[in-house]
């Protein structure tokens, strides 16, 4: 949902996560593996590979029924930019494992961020 800029899908999706007993640094974590994936692609596809080479390439595969929301995003980032999201990702988890500012505030304004970036790329 991040990586579409869909807020109101990632607030639910964060809400959900948060009550069924996933931590804030697993939910990041999750997150940090599909921005790396996607980064992965986006430079596949500087090669020269299209859009389902590049997703074809990855290992493991782009699930079949995720496929077309992956080639969306790949639509929406660049390599740059998929690099910024990352290191977001990684800042917000230090931020949840060193400060005393509360996990899952840190965790959603990390997401946020990243979805409005999405938002503003469409």
């Amino acid at each position: 949902a991040a990586g579409e800029g869909n807020g109101g899908v990632l607030d639910k999706t964060i809400e959900r996560a948060l009550r069924e007993g996933e931590s804030t640094i697993g939910i990041l974590r999750a997150a940090m593996r599909h921005f790396h994936r996607l980064h992965l692609a986006l430079g596949y596809m500087q090669q020269g590979r299209s859009a389902e080479e590049a997703m074809k390439a990855l290992r493991p595969p782009v699930i079949f029924l995720h496929e077309e929301k992956f080639r969306r995003q790949l639509r929406l980032w660049s390599a740059e930019r998929a690099r910024a999201a990352l290191a977001l990702i990684s800042e917000a988890e230090r931020d949840c494992k060193s400060t005393g500012i509360p996990d899952e505030a840190v965790c959603h304004r990390a997401l946020m961020r990243i979805c409005l970036a999405a938002r503003r790329a469409k």
